[in-house]
C-alpha cells in the first residue's frame, strides 16, 4: 500500500558532509537515497561554530545546530527540540 503523502526520515550525526568519514558517507547515501526514492529526507547534526544553520544539499535538508559545549561533546543542545519537529 502507498501512502497518501512521502516518509519524513530524519537522520541524526554529528555531522553531515564537511566533514567526510564512514558514518558521514553512510548517512549521505541513506539521506539522498531516500530522497531519490520520495521520502522526505533530513538530517540532523552539529555545526562547528556557535550558530545553527539549514541547508539543503543533494535534496537532503539538513539542519546544523549550534554547539554549547564543542570541547565536551560536539552534540548540540537542540537535538531533541528538533526531533520533536
Amino acid at each position: 500500500m502507498m501512502p497518501d503523502r512521502p516518509m519524513r526520515v530524519t537522520m541524526v550525526n554529528k555531522y553531515y558532509r564537511r566533514r567526510t568519514g564512514g558514518i558521514e558517507a553512510v548517512v549521505r547515501t541513506l539521506s539522498e537515497g531516500l530522497v531519490e526514492h520520495g521520502s522526505q529526507g533530513s538530517s540532523l547534526v552539529s555545526n562547528e561554530g556557535s550558530r545553527g544553520t539549514t541547508e539543503c544539499i543533494g535534496g537532503v535538508e539538513v539542519v546544523r545546530l549550534s554547539r554549547h559545549h564543542p570541547v565536551i561533546h560536539p552534540v548540540g543542545g537542540g537535538y531533541a527540540p528538533s526531533l520533536a519537529r
